[in-house]
């Protein structure tokens, strides 16, 4: 029986007076506080019987991933960092610009976490660590920028090089080190 059908049933038992004809018999016969912990007992009871699932059949959901390494880095890690790493240079000054630089560190931030899934991670351990490095970083550059907070924008700046080339050295340069401009 599912849980629709048990909310059916539960109210149609409710809605035909069978639980307060039960109720009345309880207490006749309990006559005390015991007969209203009954009711509340057969209430919570007839509730637990529409929430409480059994047997409920979850769809399973699969993610794909569309792009490569190679592109998220591309079209999203490197555009994003850069976003934040030109805030050295321009400073936002109106809403628009700092609306613009928080996609951007938001963007960083969650394409850590869209490198640990579809198959992108190279290893469970190192790879997934500097995932979970560059989301960090890409927090704090969210934080910085929601506080408008330049100094703290920059420092997350130097986080994000720091996961980059942590990254880079053993994956993508074969342990050579990323030239830092």
């Amino acid at each position: 029986m599912g849980r629709q059908e048990r909310c059916s049933l539960a109210s149609d038992l409710a809605s035909s007076g069978i639980f307060d004809r039960s109720m009345l018999m309880i207490s006749r016969s309990y006559r005390s506080e015991k007969g209203n912990e009954m009711r509340i007992s057969l209430l919570l009871l007839a509730v637990g019987v529409c929430v409480i699932p059994t047997g409920v059949k979850t769809q399973d959901h699969t993610i794909t991933a569309v792009a490569t390494v190679k592109q998220l880095c591309e079209g999203m890690i490197t555009a994003s960092s850069d976003a934040i790493f030109n805030v050295g240079r321009d400073v936002p000054s109106n809403d628009e610009e700092w609306l613009a630089v928080h996609n951007s560190a938001l963007m960083l931030a969650e394409s850590g976490n869209l490198l640990m899934i579809g198959g992108r991670a190279r290893d469970a351990a190192e790879w997934m660590e500097m995932s979970h490095e560059l989301v960090d970083a890409g927090v704090a550059a969210v934080k910085a920028v929601e506080a408008r907070d330049i100094d703290g924008l920059l420092g997350a700046g130097d986080q994000i090089v720091v996961v980059c080339e942590k990254c880079h050295e053993p994956y993508r340069d074969g342990g050579h080190s990323m030239p830092i401009r």
